[in-house]
């Protein structure tokens, strides 16, 4: 086996890793009912740039450094998507 594909497999092996650890902290946060949760996103290549363009605008209109975070980031994206698509959805 080449080095890269020990690393490739090591790659999967954490990521499982983190996807049993992302169950059981959701697990125990309903269990908590508690309102958090964990996700686990996957970004290509395409999203990343699309994420680091919005960071590095951000980061040039000096907003805060806690929004510039990628976690902030997508969360704003969804409330906004959302919002978006309930004003289609009342306007049907």
């Amino acid at each position: 086996m080449t080095v890269r594909e020990e690393k490739q497999k090591q790659l999967r092996e954490l990521l499982k890793e983190s996807e049993q650890l992302q169950h059981s902290i959701n697990q125990l946060a309903r269990e908590l009912a508690n309102e958090t949760r964990v996700l686990q996103v996957h970004l290509y290549k395409e999203q990343k740039d699309q994420l680091e363009d919005i960071t590095r605008y951000f980061d040039e209109v000096n907003m805060e450094a806690d929004q510039t975070r990628p976690e902030a980031i997508l969360t704003m994206a969804l409330n906004h998507f959302h919002s978006h698509l309930m004003h289609v959805k009342n306007n049907d």
